[in-house]
């Protein structure tokens, strides 16, 4: 996924929003260890660079004003975990919901209906705890885990940035 770079970057800044959305897997994988956190990045948003490349591709920030990084700090990486930390778990709270729901509705037959048809409650209890924790852990859950792990995902980086621009107004 590539962010529409702003050509006039002077002008406007990058949308940092958009940007960390776009690295986000990425990021995970190299916090993970699925990708390896060594190369040569960029010093903005931290995206691998080619070497050679003196212009970053997602941000569009050249290697000249801002310089290249040979790995990606612990605390952006940090900063993608919060978002992937809360996807996962309110995904997982109201999949867990959706299955206490389906458990209680497989009571009703056991405590309401004759003895033959207390069976229902097996199939009302499997494909009832899998419905729900599909539908409300993917679709409720995930809006929800979304929306607060891109507000954590965003504070963190922003907190990463302020300290950076500290450090480099100490060190220039």
């Amino acid at each position: 996924m590539t962010v529409k770079a702003d050509k006039t970057r002077a002008a406007r800044p990058v949308d940092d929003e958009a940007l960390l959305a776009a690295l986000q897997e990425r990021m995970e994988r190299i916090a993970r260890g699925d990708a390896p956190n060594s190369g040569r990045f960029c010093g903005y948003c931290y995206a691998r660079l080619n070497s050679g490349e003196m212009t970053c591709k997602m941000c569009t920030t050249r290697a000249g004003s801002v310089a290249p990084v040979d790995a990606v700090p612990r605390e952006v990486l940090l900063a993608y975990l919060a978002h992937w930390n809360k996807m996962r778990l309110w995904v997982n709270v109201f999949a867990f919901v959706g299955m206490f729901i389906a458990i209680v509705l497989a009571a009703l037959p056991l405590i309401f209906f004759p003895s033959a048809l207390k069976l229902l409650a097996i199939p009302v209890m499997l494909g009832g705890a899998w419905y729900f924790a599909n539908l409300l852990g993917g679709w409720v859950g995930g809006s929800i885990g979304d929306r607060t792990g891109r507000a954590a995902r965003a504070r963190k980086w922003r907190i990463f940035q302020a300290k950076s621009r500290v450090e480099t107004e100490r060190r220039g």
